[in-house]
């Protein structure tokens, strides 16, 4: 017996669009409809007011100008609705582009991860943009977040002891410590 994507990801059978909008690396939207969807499979840095610092927004335009050039080069697009509506009121959809998987598409590009159901952080030294730059073989080092930051911050914390002023008798003043 073959088993159906549809009955595997539990996703309603598919619809073919012509076009869709993309918003970022894991929400688009269907402006024959006004539908907006979030991909069921993954999560993308965010480009707003909730990156967690200037990195993730730069990784998440990425990841959105990524999408924007799949979507412009797709000969088809199908979306296929879970059933489910996220906290935003997105359709929750696995979305097949040329019969590919776009969330899988995205992942094996590096410019998202598989999204487990709740939001991890990207910032951070055990965050998603550490991950996907090691997968990537780059480094990563942010300040705001101190991602990579620990060997700059012992660095930076080394006291460096500089000789005091002393008279020409070589003594000590006495306003000196």
């Amino acid at each position: 017996m073959r088993l159906s994507h549809e009955w595997l990801t539990g996703a309603l059978p598919g619809q073919i669009v012509t076009t869709l909008r993309v918003v970022d690396g894991d929400t688009l939207d269907d402006p024959a409809t006004g539908a907006r969807y979030r991909l069921a499979n993954i999560d993308c840095p965010e480009t707003d007011e909730r990156a967690g610092c200037y990195r993730e927004k730069i990784k998440g335009e990425q990841a959105k100008s990524a999408a924007e050039m799949i979507v412009a080069t797709a000969n088809k697009i199908e979306l296929r609705p879970t059933g489910r509506v996220d906290v935003y009121g997105r359709t929750i959809a696995h979305v097949r582009i040329d019969d590919r998987d776009f969330g899988k598409l995205m992942i094996a590009r590096g410019y998202a991860r598989r999204w487990n159901g709740k939001r991890e952080e990207w910032c951070g030294p055990k965050g998603g943009l550490a991950i996907l730059a090691k997968a990537a073989g780059t480094g990563h080092a942010c300040k705001a977040c101190r991602a990579g930051m620990i060997a700059s911050l012992k660095a930076a914390n080394t006291v460096v002891a500089f000789p005091t002023k002393r008279h020409q008798s070589g003594s000590v003043s006495q306003n000196e410590p």
